[in-house]
């Protein structure tokens, strides 16, 4: 089961929004980038579901290959974050 990330380094609820919640993790240091061809460390993905967004914590290889090719067309979002790991559940 994946891990996703609800609050940001300072406890700030992560509502709603894809565009809400990918804006309050750069606020918080995340660093956007072009999707990468493998797994590295602390790597987010920020998907839009509609009305809301999720943001899902790349915890390891099998966890980033299941996402990196199946978002049928949905808008996306990498993201480097330092404090993924921490913030995860």
């Amino acid at each position: 089961m994946g891990k996703y990330i609800n609050y940001n380094s300072k406890k700030k609820l992560l509502n709603g929004s894809y565009l809400n919640k990918l804006n309050t993790l750069k606020k918080d240091g995340a660093i956007v980038i072009p999707r990468p061809e493998k797994f590295v460390n602390n790597l987010i993905l920020i998907g839009n579901n509609g009305p809301w967004g999720f943001a899902a914590y790349m915890y390891s290889k099998e966890e980033f290959h299941a996402y990196k090719d199946d978002l049928n067309g949905r808008e996306h979002t990498w993201l480097l974050y330092e404090h993924a790991k921490n913030v995860a559940r």
